[in-house]
């Protein structure tokens, strides 16, 4: 079994002080007619802790694809709404019908939030933006670099969150 974690970093804005999306379809229906740009992306394998960047939404769905499960925070009500507006409905259905572990609301609303409950977790937390940053120094666009540092940092936040989130033997967050 290959399971993926992954984040994406777009134009996607919701203002949470209009309330939470809770669902794909409030979220598909807060955004219909709008269109997204993507910038960058960063998937983990869950078995293997590597990590993958992608500049371009074909190369990351692509990668998805393969996967058996996905991994996110909030990727139901962002990251895979971005990406299915992206691709297609129909292109989409394939990562729907994988079994999801949406971490969002296991330990509060946003990946900062959830973090911060775990010391490890809260002290890897800001300097693992910094770190991707100065080894993404190949990359001449500074604002791709800035993209795919934020990415890396929250998917891999996101993976350390699933290994704990098993190991307390939890599965509410998880959808088939």
């Amino acid at each position: 079994m290959t399971r993926v974690c992954f984040d994406t970093a777009s134009n996607y804005f919701h203002d949470f002080r209009d309330g939470y999306l809770n669902s794909p379809e409030q979220a598909r229906e807060q955004f219909r007619g709008k269109s997204f740009r993507f910038r960058a992306a960063t998937a983990f394998v869950h078995e293997t802790g590597q990590s993958f960047d992608f500049e371009n939404h074909e190369g990351l769905f692509a990668f998805l694809v393969k996967a058996d499960e996905i991994i996110t925070f909030n990727g139901r009500t962002c990251d895979l709404i971005v990406l299915e507006s992206l691709i297609g409905e129909d292109s989409a259905k394939s990562l729907w019908q994988k079994p999801h572990h949406d971490l969002k609301g296991w330990r509060g609303q946003s990946l900062e939030n959830s973090v911060s409950q775990f010391p490890d977790l809260k002290r890897s937390y800001s300097l693992l933006r910094e770190t991707r940053y100065e080894e993404l120094s190949f990359i001449k666009d500074d604002f791709i670099r800035r993209e795919l540092a934020g990415t890396y940092r929250d998917a891999k936040c996101t993976l350390e969150l699933f290994r704990l989130y098993l190991g307390h033997g939890k599965s509410e967050f998880t959808f088939r």
